[in-house]
């Protein structure tokens, strides 16, 4: 199966570069169509960006088989995702083979990364409550700071100035029952959206599993007429689950996890001189409690901490002829409660930035650096160049980028102790990333794109246990790892059909053994396929995973997925409309499942919802 995939990519990106000029389309140059986002800290569009930047937005959530913010996304390329209990409770995306902690996630551009493991649960943000996610490839610590693997950004719900709302309600099968709603105001200067909803699972795992999640979110929009705007959010998610028995933690079991995150922030964009200012100010507050029982240890313990964490940003954007100069300052506060230990950590975080664009016609070159200081791990500096060609003759755009990143460890492998198996090591250090990347985008004719990413990067003082001679054991910084890999993917688009094909192929290398990393997915493969006429829509996805497991987890090394919807829209006249869809989840032997088989956890389900918007 590998053989074939490689001679379609191969094949492709001769195909596309030997194109005869007769059927080029020059102004279409990029086969993805330009969207404005703002994965760069600033909107731009999507085709002058030589860093890699992949987006699934609204629409296409909405067509696929996705309860949550992981679910969505199953079709994207080079990005898993690991949840181990259920839909909208608890996961975390993995970039490019990447850890948990070295991909920060952010909601809105406000951290939603836990000081305590460093973990971004996108899991509880339910699918309702999505505008887009936007997921840079790669080291991103020029823009971000700590992001070895790149960043994850979910853009919340917002008014789409054409509805004022909608209303959802659904169940299925597992005592499964949810409900959401939405209300937009707007005229010609704001506009106003406030949401919320509930989900409810109460038969899980042989009735033993039960999950609740209850989140709302609002944002306020306003145009200062035409000098300056102002962008405010809040939000908050709060997931329970729990079986309430003992589970196998080496199994990826929780026997109870709570989470509650609230948070909000405000931006103000203003023209100043020749360009623009964006300042911005957040503050979040988490808690979090997780019992789990260490089966090989004999230990039963529980994690209860508090979070708060406030910051703030300024940024200018100047735009001279070909040249656009970025500058930027930002600042972060955040305290850590470990309940448990009755101890409090507190670590802040403050850095400068700036980047330099140069558009030449056919070529955008890009650099960018950031100077760190962490209180509690020092200084450290990101870099990073790109370039991106346009061809003239061929609908073909290359991209190619070079960076120098880190990424900060959590506070928690630093100063916590987990049920005394886990001992702190207050020298711990920062992660250190070299890492390359080069691309090709290219419409291949016939309404078939074809986009893919080879990516090598050299992780040094990477951070792993050390056994202690008490028998505990501690994280400290004494690897060398080698990862590198191919993501793509192959799309068709003709009328109301699609259909895609992609693959993530990667190996992480310990550079001083020469041994394979295992318990990383070591191949994924997806298929998928769509219909949408605008009252019909069905949509299937298939994927495969080569595990590479160890065998300290257990559990097969192989096995897949399959995930379906369909549905119906009935217009109402005047805008209005009713939806009505169906999906099935996990179509597969739930035993197969072992952990970290990615992106969903084993649990066969069918969904049904009724949603009227207004």
């Amino acid at each position: 199966m590998k053989k074939i995939f490689f001679a379609i990519v191969v094949s492709a990106i001769c195909s596309a570069t030997s194109a005869p000029a007769q059927e080029a389309q020059p102004e279409q140059a990029v086969s993805i169509e330009p969207v404005v986002i703002s994965a760069s800290r600033w909107e731009e569009r999507l085709s002058n960006q030589p860093d890699r930047v992949t987006i699934v937005v609204q629409e296409e959530i909405q067509s696929l088989p996705a309860r949550d913010a992981a679910e969505s996304l199953v079709t994207m390329p080079g990005v898993t995702v690991d949840s181990n209990i259920g839909a909208n409770s608890f996961a975390y995306p993995l970039v490019q083979g990447t850890r948990d902690y070295e991909t920060p996630v952010f909601i809105n551009g406000i951290p939603l990364t836990d000081l305590e493991n460093g973990i971004g649960n996108i899991g509880m943000i339910p699918a309702e409550q999505i505008d887009r996610i936007e997921v840079v490839h790669g080291p991103a610590g020029s823009e971000w700071g700590s992001a070895m693997g790149g960043i994850v950004n979910v853009i919340t719900h917002k008014s789409d100035r054409k509805r004022n709302g909608y209303v959802k309600a659904g169940g299925g099968d597992h005592g499964t029952g949810f409900a959401a709603a939405n209300l937009d105001y707007f005229n010609d200067a704001i506009a106003l959206s406030v949401g919320g909803g509930t989900r409810n699972q109460t038969g899980l795992e042989g009735d033993k599993r039960v999950i609740h999640n209850n989140n709302g979110v609002a944002s306020f929009e306003a145009d200062l007429g035409g000098l300056a705007t102002i962008f405010a959010q809040a939000y908050t998610f709060q997931v329970e689950a729990g079986s309430g028995e003992y589970r196998d933690f080496l199994a990826g079991y929780y026997d109870n996890y709570k989470q509650r995150t609230s948070g909000g922030g405000a931006t103000l964009t203003a023209n100043a001189g020749p360009g623009a200012f964006k300042i911005t100010a957040y503050g979040q507050n988490s808690a979090k409690n997780v019992d789990q029982y260490l089966v090989d240890f004999g230990q039963y313990g529980s994690l209860s901490s508090k979070e708060n964490v406030y910051g703030g940003s300024g940024i200018w954007r100047g735009v001279f002829d070909a040249t656009t100069v970025t500058v930027g300052a930002e600042a972060k506060n955040g305290a850590l409660n470990d309940e448990v230990a009755n101890k409090e950590y507190n670590i802040d975080t403050s850095g400068v930035f700036g980047s330099v664009q140069q558009n030449l016609d056919n070529i955008i070159l890009q650099a960018g650096a950031r100077y760190s200081n962490e209180e509690t791990f020092g200084t450290f500096t990101g870099l990073n160049a790109g370039v991106l060609y346009r061809f003239n003759t061929a609908p073909v755009t290359l991209r190619a980028t070079i960076s120098n990143g880190y990424t900060v460890p959590p506070l928690g492998y630093r100063y916590n102790e987990a049920g005394g198996l886990i001992k702190p090591n207050p020298d711990l250090g920062v992660e250190k990333v070299l890492s390359y990347q080069a691309g090709v985008n290219a419409g291949l004719g016939g309404g078939l794109t074809l986009d893919a990413s080879a990516f090598f990067s050299t992780i040094k003082d990477a951070i792993n246990f050390v056994a202690n001679e008490d028998g505990t054991v501690m994280y400290d910084n004494f690897e060398e790892y080698d990862r590198k890999g191919l993501e793509a993917q192959l799309k068709w688009v003709s009328g109301d059909f699609n259909l895609l094909a992609n693959t993530l192929q990667q190996e992480i290398k310990d550079v001083t053994t020469g041994q394979v990393v295992k318990d990383k997915a070591r191949a994924t493969y997806t298929l998928g396929g769509g219909y949408d006429n605008g009252r019909v829509m069905g949509n299937i996805t298939a994927t495969y995973y080569d595990m590479n497991m160890s065998e300290d987890f257990g559990g097969k090394d192989k096995t897949w997925t399959l995930n379906a919807k369909t549905g119906y829209t009935y217009p109402l006249g005047g805008g209005k409309v009713i939806r009505l869809s169906v999906g099935a989840y996990n179509l597969t032997d739930a035993e197969t499942f072992a952990h970290k088989a990615l992106p969903l956890s084993a649990q066969r389900q069918i969904e049904g919802s009724l949603e009227y918007l207004f």
